[in-house]
């Protein structure tokens, strides 16, 4: 693993982590209700909500906006990347959507269970957040509605991403980010969030073979390791 990348939005940042850690080692301030993110080996990729409702390409970890689309819906949680395509989830909805690249164009899209929120790619299965009343993490077959395996969350579960080994997600209630063991329920560590709302978590690790060779196909993302809303009583939108 390299470093964890991370969004908050209620101080509205995005951080870069010193590894698996609480250490800061860079941040910038993002647009307003920074919402999940993720990497494409070059550059971060991130989710306004806030009305605005868009999918931002920075330039590299800067607030610098490259690029730019509406997202599908109007509650816009998650975003990560297949070495190809966005994948994004909207707790409006309670959709996954696969984009055609870095676009509007939807190609393929689902209804998953109640209140869609981190999503994430394992090089072959969709990895998601469900909050509600079940708070889970659930390990899709594929890109597909179909759940092949899940486990309880810790009990306010926001993002979540892939390191390629483990589980890495965000608990918007405990402000905390933590490592999981592979795709378990068992936690290896964790450390105090950099604010008080974490919503979305990455490491700028992911797809680095991609980056690094250019048209390595996106199956062998991970062949070079370094790695709605809340409800109840915390609804902080």
């Amino acid at each position: 693993m390299t470093n964890v990348l991370s969004a908050d939005s209620d101080a509205d940042k995005h951080y870069k982590h010193s590894g698996f850690s609480s250490t800061i080692d860079d941040s910038y301030t993002a647009t307003p209700q920074a919402k999940g993110l993720t990497w494409d080996g070059v550059n971060l990729l991130s989710v306004r909500e806030a009305g605005i409702d868009k999918h931002l390409k920075h330039s590299g970890f800067s607030s610098t906006i490259d690029d730019s689309y509406d997202a599908p819906a109007s509650f816009p949680s998650g975003i990560t990347w297949d070495g190809t395509n966005v994948i994004s989830s909207d707790l409006g909805t309670d959709k996954h959507y696969k984009h055609s690249g870095f676009t509007s164009t939807i190609d393929d899209s689902y209804t998953v269970t109640a209140d869609a929120e981190g999503v994430t790619w394992d090089n072959t299965n969709v990895i998601s957040v469900r909050s509600a009343a079940t708070d889970k993490h659930l390990k899709h077959s594929g890109f597909s509605s179909t759940i092949d395996d899940s486990y309880g969350s810790t009990s306010f579960p926001k993002a979540i991403s892939w390191d390629g080994t483990n589980v890495l997600a965000t608990d918007i209630g405990a402000d905390k980010h933590y490592k999981h063991s592979g795709f378990s329920a068992t936690i290896d560590d964790s450390y105090a969030s950099p604010s008080t709302f974490p919503t979305g978590i990455t490491w700028d690790g992911r797809h680095a073979a991609v980056a690094a060779v250019g048209s390595v196909p996106a199956t062998e993302d991970f062949a070079f390791p370094a790695w709605r809303t809340p409800r109840r009583s915390v609804r902080r939108y």
